[in-house]
């Protein structure tokens, strides 16, 4: 089975930015809550 072919690519790589914006997202938000739980831990001293 041949996959579907987009007929229009700026769909493709719309959901393709889409993906990539969330897994960084993603990403951005752990480092960000080990920062914030760095902070914490600082300010408790």
């Amino acid at each position: 089975m041949k996959k579907p072919v987009y007929k229009d690519s700026s769909c493709l790589l719309a959901s393709l930015k889409n993906l990539a914006y969330r897994l960084h997202f993603h990403k951005e938000a752990k480092r960000g809550e080990k920062l914030r739980n760095l902070f914490f831990f600082l300010q408790r001293k």
